[in-house]
């Protein structure tokens, strides 16, 4: 087809991204355009908490840290650059960006004068560098929900042989670094009944796990945050090329931060799921066999590889995929078409490993 050149009203690129998608919405209908397929992850939505109620505050916890320093840095770049606030878009988020605008605000209040006489490079160094001193230490988080979420995946196992339930305060207790879980595992006492369990330590493949889970999602976090620090600092470049108007550039620093903090549950999400089962799988037995509850909602795809479904454990990687798992088994670098059986197996996936046979005869009951 001909390219169009559709002129769009200069002040939707101020709208919310709500309203955005609104928008779009309408065009689309006007149209008479279908409706797009979902994406092939599309299921159950990562907003809703895990039916793992030790893995549902992990993941919590996880988000709502990442959050919170996304939203401050966000709100500090607002301040830093004098721009104002009162004109944003309504959203539930609005009040504690306002918040934190005013806080960030009163403090460069003594700047103000000197930063307006800075360029435009010095202010997008300025941006840069605020965004790599506040963003720089978020991969440390890693540490703490990776290692709380490996020792839970122990814990789940032993909950599993003695057929117990674990408080939903054990989370709490549980180390936050790789030395003191070396150390020191299970800081607390679990009953059987009237008898206390023996909690063993790690073994050297939980270990591994556990050290491989917390590089893996620290890496993550610093390339999400060098990608949204590139991602503001391209929407100040723009709004001094174009002159946008200050309340232009303070909503689309705001709607940054919402788009964000979906990329920071993702990750919460995805790095925990990884973590824990990778750590599940490791502390069972070579033969041990393993299924996933059925998660309604699950997508297409880990309806037809994984529910329904039985897998045997390998301790190494086994050349036939479909009928064995292991640890750090992924579908990372394989298309679509080529996934094989692994959990988490896409991006935000929801389903984890149960025991469903013991290598020592035991049938599990689901």
């Amino acid at each position: 087809m001909p390219k169009v050149n559709i002129q769009l009203p200069p002040e939707l690129r101020s709208f919310s991204d709500d309203d955005k998608l609104q928008v779009i919405e309408e065009i689309r209908k006007a149209l008479n355009v279908s409706k797009p397929k979902p994406d092939v992850h599309d299921g159950r939505s990562m907003w809703e908490p895990s039916d793992d109620s030790l893995i549902a505050q992990l993941e919590d916890g996880f988000y709502m840290e990442l959050d919170e320093a996304a939203r401050q840095v966000n709100a500090e770049t607002v301040a830093l650059l004098d721009l104002p606030d009162d004109q944003l878009q309504k959203s539930g988020k609005i009040d504690r960006f306002k918040a934190l605008v005013k806080k960030f605000r009163d403090r460069f209040s003594a700047l103000k004068n000197k930063f307006k006489r800075k360029s435009a490079a010095d202010i997008l160094q300025k941006v840069d560098d605020l965004w790599r001193q506040r963003l720089g230490t978020l991969s440390r988080l890693a540490e703490k929900y990776i290692v709380r979420s490996t020792l839970a995946a122990r814990l789940r196992i032993e909950a599993e042989d003695h057929d117990i339930e674990l408080p939903d305060d054990i989370v709490d207790k549980l180390p936050v670094t790789i030395k003191a879980a070396q150390k020191d595992p299970f800081p607390f006492t679990l009953w059987d009944k009237q008898e206390q369990i023996e909690l063993v330590t790690l073994s050297p493949a939980e270990l591994s796990a556990m050290e491989y889970a917390v590089l893996s999602a620290a890496e993550k976090i610093n390339q999400i945050s060098d990608s949204h620090r590139a991602g503001v600092k391209n929407l100040v470049i723009q709004s001094i090329k174009e002159r946008w108007g200050a309340d232009k550039l303070s909503q689309a620093l705001f709607d940054a931060y919402s788009t964000q903090n979906r990329d920071w549950r993702r990750v919460a999400i995805t790095e925990l799921a990884m973590a824990t089962n990778d750590a599940y799988i490791a502390g069972l037995q070579e033969g041990d066999e393993v299924k996933v509850p059925i998660v309604p909602g699950a997508c297409k795809h880990c309806q037809r590889l994984l529910e329904g479904k039985t897998f045997t454990v390998s301790a190494t990687p086994h050349e036939d995929g479909n009928k064995y798992v292991w640890a750090g088994k992924s579908n990372i670098g394989r298309t679509v078409a080529n996934w094989w059986a692994c959990s988490p197996l896409h991006p935000h996936c929801r389903h984890r490993w149960i025991r469903s046979f013991h290598k020592g005869g035991e049938k599990k009951n689901d």
